[in-house]
């Protein structure tokens, strides 16, 4: 489900290649714990039941593609970062368990970080859609949801080309202050 009218991922996608990031890692600063814990449990929650709508489906033909690439993208995603992901995420639950409300996230960056970072929007946003449009019992991400996902993204792109981290800036559109 492409758009035809220029979204917030065209900008990013129209950045210019790199061989390599041009850090080692991303800085999220002052990122919202409470809501990333609730960003990550609705991620979870979003593939888990992809996952089962891939598995009752398998041999249909008319099963979505964008189901079966999203569980095919998280898969690969976690078996190739499972453990550069732990630290990030043992952070969150270590700031969520502490009762803090912000902290810095650390989150490696390789070569594939920026394209694989863009793939995950595009899928994240067409699974948007198919649960805004009530193709699956998952509900769209609240504006916050959504925000934290979109600033993340954000920083994520902007930070592997040479950008300084920027603090989360809160509910308004990302980028403003």
């Amino acid at each position: 489900m492409t758009s035809m009218a220029p979204t917030w991922l065209d900008d990013l996608e129209a950045l210019p290649e790199r061989a390599a990031p041009a850090a080692d890692a991303v800085r999220l600063l002052d990122y919202p714990v409470a809501l990333g814990i609730r960003q990550e449990e609705r991620t979870i929650e979003l593939v888990r039941e992809l996952q089962l709508i891939a598995l009752d489906a398998r041999g249909d033909e008319q099963a979505s593609s964008v189901h079966a690439r999203l569980v095919a993208f998280a898969t690969s995603m976690s078996a190739t970062y499972g453990p550069a992901l732990a630290a990030p995420r043992d952070e969150l639950e270590r700031a969520y368990e502490a009762g803090e409300q912000r902290t810095e996230v650390q989150y490696p960056l390789r070569q594939e970080s920026a394209s694989q970072m863009l793939t995950y929007a595009r899928l994240m946003e067409e699974a948007d859609a198919f649960c805004a449009a009530g193709e699956v019992i998952s509900l769209a991400p609240d504006d916050e949801v959504y925000a934290l996902r979109r600033w993340t993204v954000e920083e994520f792109l902007r930070q592997y080309h040479g950008a300084a981290p920027r603090p989360w800036p809160g509910l308004g559109r990302p980028g403003e202050h």
